[in-house]
């Protein structure tokens, strides 16, 4: 190396990483040889290493390797969104807030995330407690905060179908079971997921509607009724999780 740098007119000091490739190039059985390596990092006035070139062959391989990603994601944009348009919200029972869906019966608040394409489970960061619920998809928040009212979490659930995060969540305050000192049936129903929602994903309702009280309310048959919805799904891609 030395006689290469003086016949060059070189004077360097050498980088742990150019060190590396260096020792890379003269143990390796095929590619660049070492004095390839030294005449693209030293071999030039602007000392930079030479940018990796590809052969036609390499550069088609990834072309049809860009394509193919391309078409997978607008085909499981299609699905989500088809799925997710498939989702409908009864009139003063929920709302569709753009980036979440929501509906409730007096035992029950449904909510909906749409999640990016190819989301999966191991991808996916709940939290979900009595007065607390966070989703995150690779550390990114895409829906949290306190809760409007609490819910028994331990009775509540949520997976992932057809791109589609949904929660199951048993209120803990509900018709059959118990109301909170000097409240009635109508405090149970949610104006909001969130204690802190936007206008827009609050429902502008001083009383409960009275379809709300026709809802079913006996957590036993509502549960047999969204399992069976469950089942008779075209593609049972769900992953239950607790």
């Amino acid at each position: 190396f030395s006689k290469w740098m003086r016949k060059h007119g070189k004077l360097a000091v050498l980088k742990d990483d150019e060190v590396d490739r260096l020792e890379r190039a003269s143990s390796a059985a095929c590619g660049n040889s070492r004095e390839d390596v030294m005449a693209s990092m030293y071999g030039r006035a602007d000392p930079k290493p030479l940018a990796p070139s590809y052969s036609p062959e390499d550069l088609r391989k990834m072309r049809e390797k860009e394509d193919q990603l391309k078409l997978q994601s607008r085909n499981a944009s299609t699905l989500n969104g088809k799925y997710w348009s498939s989702i409908e919200v009864a009139k003063d029972l929920g709302l569709d807030c753009g980036a979440y869906k929501w509906t409730q019966t007096q035992a029950y608040v449904e909510v909906f995330v749409n999640l990016p394409p190819f989301t999966t489970g191991k991808r996916t960061q709940v939290v979900l407690d009595s007065t607390f619920l966070s989703v995150r998809v690779d550390g990114e928040v895409l829906l949290e905060g306190q809760l409007c009212k609490e819910i028994k979490s331990d009775e509540s659930t949520w997976f992932i179908h057809d791109g589609i995060l949904e929660f199951y969540l048993l209120k803990r305050y509900r018709r059959g079971l118990t109301y909170q000192k000097g409240e009635t049936n109508a405090h149970t129903y949610w104006h909001a997921v969130f204690v802190d929602a936007k206008q827009e994903e609050t429902l502008q309702l001083k009383y409960p509607p009275t379809e709300y009280y026709k809802t079913e309310w006996k957590t036993e048959k509502v549960l047999d009724e969204y399992k069976t919805q469950r089942r008779s799904t075209d593609k049972p891609k769900s992953l239950p999780v607790c």
